[in-house]
């Protein structure tokens, strides 16, 4: 996980993978979701891409929806990107660690049903903060 030759990070532009701590905003990939873009919120590419992940650790975690971007969703039925978890850059791996992904509590945000995040086990209460996540698969993990 982290910063090294053998990280899971695929730069987009060669824009540099975030430094421990960073700012970032995380999102799936529309295109490929099997991936989360990694948005930079702080530093010299603020607002900017800067690559992709499988699986991406972030920790101080808001869970953000623009009420914009949801009204169009819904009113066109098309996807856009206005859905995001805020958080401080921990790192980013293939797949979350095991424990994590047998013993975390999922996190979904289904647009077409409501206008949050929510725990896949009790979905009509909604999740607007976490300590830590992992961004994997179709779920924020939240590592308990």
């Amino acid at each position: 996980m982290g910063s090294n030759a053998q990280s899971s990070f695929r730069s987009f532009r060669g824009r540099a993978e975030p430094w421990t701590g960073m700012r970032v905003k995380v999102y799936r990939n529309i295109n490929r979701p099997e991936f989360w873009s990694v948005l930079a919120a702080e530093g010299e590419c603020k607002d900017l891409v800067l690559g992709y992940a499988r699986a991406v650790s972030i920790t101080s975690v808001t869970l953000v929806v623009r009420a914009g971007g949801h009204k169009r969703l819904r009113r066109e039925r098309v996807r856009n990107v206005h859905a995001h978890a805020l958080g401080q850059w921990k790192g980013c791996a293939n797949r979350v660690p095991r424990d994590v992904e047998q013993r975390g509590s999922r996190i979904t945000y289904q647009p077409f049903v409501r206008n949050f995040f929510s725990d896949r086990r009790n979905p009509d209460i909604p999740i607007w903060e976490a300590p830590e996540v992992w961004a994997f698969g179709a779920d924020l993990i939240i590592p308990w």
